[in-house]
């Protein structure tokens, strides 16, 4: 079971991200439709999920030989405001879920920190 500080670290990074998405939400909205805005904006918005998965991730412990990829637009550096984080989760050679509960309990775990903080 994570520790107290670990939880609290959690708590202030899903926080984080929700905040600030809003905050760049609400400055898209007022800022007009300018191309360059609205690129900006979006590129924000792809960074903003990756580095919130990136807490999330180092937060669920996954060993070296896993390795989380932004695909679609998220991949290329682009988030509509209404898009999903799409990602893929690699996973060694043999290893998977079906055959291993615990590994199938940590990725529903993962991805359900993940929606909690705001990520669909």
């Amino acid at each position: 079971m994570p520790h107290r500080q670990s939880l609290q670290d959690l708590q202030s990074l899903k926080q984080a991200y929700r905040e600030t998405r809003k905050l760049l939400m609400q400055g898209l909205e007022a800022g007009g439709a300018s191309a360059r805005g609205v690129r900006g904006t979006l590129q924000k918005l792809a960074r903003l999920a990756d580095d919130a998965l990136i807490g999330l991730w180092k937060q669920a412990g996954f060993e070296s030989r896993f390795a989380l990829v932004a695909v679609g637009g998220f991949g290329r550096g682009e988030l509509f405001p209404h898009s999903d984080v799409d990602v893929l989760l690699l996973m060694p050679d043999g290893e998977t879920p079906d055959d291993n509960p615990q590994l199938k309990a940590r990725i529903e775990s993962f991805i359900g920190t993940c929606w909690d903080a705001g990520l669909e």
